[in-house]
């Protein structure tokens, strides 16, 4: 996991898998995990936003999704 500090929020790269996480989170004064540290992940299936990896244009339905290896 890897940090980058905005001012107003922080944006996170999380790797799992083979695949590349992207969070953007409030900076609020509360507690977040540090950079380098195991962290346990829950994703809700609605807030994903899926891009094409070779056009890079929106995937809006769940039947065009890109599976994973």
């Amino acid at each position: 996991m890897s940090r980058t500090y905005h001012g107003l929020h922080s944006r996170y790269v999380v790797r799992s898998h083979g695949a590349e996480i992207r969070l953007l989170v409030k900076e609020d004064g509360g507690v977040h995990p540090e950079t380098g540290t195991a962290t346990t992940l829950y994703v809700q299936p609605g807030h994903i936003l899926q891009y094409h990896p070779d056009s890079g244009k929106a995937l809006d339905r769940q039947d065009q999704a890109v599976s994973l290896p």
